[in-house]
């Protein structure tokens, strides 16, 4: 990025707007994430997905829509990001804005069915129902759904590698160091931090994802505030 660049005023503020709905997206959907999934006993458990045994079921239905309602202030903030990118490649820009909507799209599906497993924990395992059945009920759900964080995985890998990619390669209104705060990278911190810093990891990894996003959104808005109008 050119240090003398100039911004139309108007454009400007579109910046600032779109960069602040896309925070608070991660606010409002980590948010629900982390009252959906928080478990203070750790996620290991012999039985799948047995750590919602230590999430209230209070927490669910409030999480759940939480999460899902917060979702489309990341297509928002993918906006911001395609503005950001556009002068230096309208391409590279595209590409990121459509990959970055596709991937909180499947996140939206994913994310909407966590409150229901939840609650399909209490029910049967706390009620001592029929254990074998919850299990073959997971395994259909495992194949259905949770393989959909899998792909969410992978969208985002693609999404940072065409963000890093056109920070690098063209003359964005970003300055290059801002490409080292991507979302792959971020996530690959974070889960670093859940396996040799635990005592913050614990309170991160429930909404990782959520995590990288709020560090990638509020580093672009830092970076293009300092850009003239």
């Amino acid at each position: 990025m050119n240090k003398d660049i100039q911004l139309d005023s108007n454009l400007s503020k579109t910046l600032m707007i779109t960069g602040f709905l896309g925070l608070l997206g991660t606010l409002i959907v980590g948010t629900g994430e982390f009252m959906l999934h928080y478990s203070s006993e750790g996620y290991q458990s012999d039985l799948t997905f047995g750590f919602y045994q230590y999430v209230a079921e209070y927490r669910l239905v409030p999480g759940s829509y939480l999460a899902v309602l917060g979702i489309p202030l990341y297509f928002v903030g993918y906006f911001h990001i395609y503005q950001a990118l556009r002068p230096g490649s309208k391409m590279g820009a595209i590409i990121v804005l459509v990959l970055g909507v596709f991937s909180f799209t499947v996140g939206g599906v994913w994310v909407g069915s966590r409150g229901f497993l939840g609650a399909l924990y209490h029910i049967v395992v706390d009620q001592h129902q029929n254990l074998e059945m919850y299990e073959q009920i997971v395994t259909k759900y495992e194949l259905i759904v949770e393989n959909l964080v899998q792909i969410l995985r992978v969208l985002v890998l693609l999404v940072s590698a065409g963000y890093v990619f056109t920070i690098l390669k063209y003359n964005t209104l970003y300055p290059k160091w801002v490409a080292i705060f991507n979302p792959i990278s971020l996530l690959l911190i974070v889960f670093a931090l859940f396996f040799y810093v635990p005592v913050i990891g614990n309170y991160l990894i429930p909404t990782a994802m959520n995590v990288a996003h709020f560090i990638m959104f509020s580093v672009s808005v830092y970076a293009l505030k300092t850009i003239k109008k």
